[in-house]
């Protein structure tokens, strides 16, 4: 395919060449043998992320392989590539919109981000992730956005089940990235895993059944 301009993603500059789930092994090497610790979606992460530091054949604009196609080349499951890919996007280091793929972002000349110091070993608990790295300033400004585009009566109570508009999009998400036949009207948002968790106890209680199996250890 030759390359041509891009001129659709937002934060894509510059040529856009896509690259093959076997390209994409042949740069990384096989799965199981991906160094650093972690499990095998950190590790392709990392790797990845590697790669696009150094520049070369992954070069911003570069489109990358679709999931599916990733996950059946390497031989891992397809939400392991998923959490690798959504990973680089929270970083920056990986663009793009539904129907137009994941791209290699153009993060500027001398703004690559530096590797992120390990956190302290107290802070490395199950369930908990890397508090230091949250986005403070995209996740401020998306907010301003939200709340100068916002009708007055976005600020009430609303839908229970949550807003149709943040259904609407997780409902697209789902189908795009996870597969996953999903409508806004079978989803219901809720304030975290606790609340997710006891609305479901309850709901299986309620139904007649008192007694429910868990794995050991888990929330």
């Amino acid at each position: 395919m030759a390359p041509h301009e891009d001129q659709s993603t937002a934060g894509v500059r510059g040529p856009i060449e896509a690259l093959t789930a076997s390209g994409l092994r042949a740069l990384t090497g096989d799965a199981a043998t991906l160094p650093g610790p972690g499990g095998l979606g950190v590790r392709l992460a990392a790797r990845l992320r590697e790669l696009i530091r150094a520049g070369g054949a992954l070069r911003p604009g570069t489109v990358l392989p679709p999931t599916r196609a990733v996950a059946a080349e390497f031989g891992l499951s397809r939400g392991v590539v998923v959490a690798a890919y959504e990973q680089l996007a929270a970083e920056g280091f990986l663009a793009g919109r539904q129907g137009s793929g994941t791209r290699v972002a153009d993060l500027g000349a001398g703004a690559r981000p530096a590797p992120k110091a390990p956190p302290p070993e107290e802070a490395a608990r199950p369930g908990v992730p890397d508090l230091g790295g949250f986005p403070r300033g995209r996740w401020l400004a998306a907010y301003r956005q939200a709340l100068t585009a916002m009708a007055d009566g976005d600020l009430g109570y609303g839908d229970p089940r949550g807003h149709a508009r943040l259904r609407t999009e997780l409902a697209a998400h789902l189908r795009a990235f996870r597969g996953a036949d999903a409508s806004p009207d079978a989803l219901l948002v809720v304030g975290g895993a606790a609340d997710g968790l006891t609305l479901l106890a309850d709901t299986l209680a309620a139904g007649g059944r008192p007694r429910i199996a868990v794995e050991d250890p888990s929330s």
